[in-house]
């Protein structure tokens, strides 16, 4: 027997009566409750559109973000760009997507132009999670943002690079992954340069994609405590694989 199949939400189609109609879909992501279908990046046409307002972060059928909207911050910054989303239910069973995103205007410069951005809460509003250039949970400051996913029952969990000071922060621990925890607060899970089991961490690798399924989310375990699995490199050149807890 053929699987069903669903036509959720088509190009041509408004998002609203009267409102923007998508052209074009990035990789959709999705929760497993609810009736959201999908939240995804799309290319959008129609009336008012123009190649400033034309991308959008869409949790159909609303929009969370906009391409040249403002990005709800002080210094007068409007979205340039986006990554595509991801999505999952936060501690508390709430909706929490999670995006990266490229910012212009204002007073923004090539040292603060990137963050990631967060759309979650009872009553659902957009906020930015990490920005290139603020102060990082357990120190250093941040400097580019590598690999976003969603953990079930806790929410966005990332990769970055904080910014070489010459001295807190070298070379040598400046990568590391950072996570929402149960209290809904953004805390450092590992770091280059952190002693594992009496052993120096020297990098790692972890939500990566598996070869042949880059959709495929294999990097953490949904528990009542959620684990996120990944693999380990020492300065001694030995290797593990380690689960981390996200508390």
């Amino acid at each position: 027997m053929n699987g069903g199949i669903e036509n959720d939400l088509s190009t041509g189609q408004p998002l609203n009566p009267g409102g923007p109609v998508p052209t074009k879909f990035g990789i959709p992501n999705w929760r497993q409750t609810g009736s959201v279908p999908a939240v995804l990046l799309a290319t959008l046409g129609g009336p008012g559109v123009t190649p400033f307002n034309n991308r959008a972060i869409v949790e159909y059928p609303s929009v969370i973000a906009r391409k040249g909207s403002p990005t709800g911050l002080h210094d007068g910054s409007t979205f340039k760009a986006f990554k595509d989303p991801v999505t999952a239910l936060d501690q508390d069973g709430f909706p929490v997507d999670a995006f990266p995103a490229t910012l212009t205007g204002g007073t923004t410069t090539a040292t603060n132009d990137t963050g990631l951005w967060w759309w979650h809460g009872a009553a659902p509003a957009l906020s930015v999670l990490a920005r290139e250039g603020g102060f990082a949970p357990g120190g250093g400051r941040w400097s580019s943002f590598n690999s976003v996913t969603t953990i079930e029952g806790r929410g966005p969990v990332f990769t970055a690079t904080l910014a070489v000071d010459g001295s807190a922060i070298t070379s040598e621990n400046d990568d590391g992954v950072w996570a929402i925890n149960s209290a809904g607060a953004l805390r450092p899970l590992f770091r280059e340069g952190d002693v594992i089991a009496g052993r120096t961490l020297s990098s790692f690798n972890v939500l990566g994609v598996v070869n042949g399924s880059p959709g495929q989310r294999r990097a953490w375990t949904e528990s009542a405590e959620p684990t996120l699995v990944w693999r380990a490199f020492f300065t001694d050149a030995t290797s593990a694989i380690v689960k981390t807890t996200v508390p």
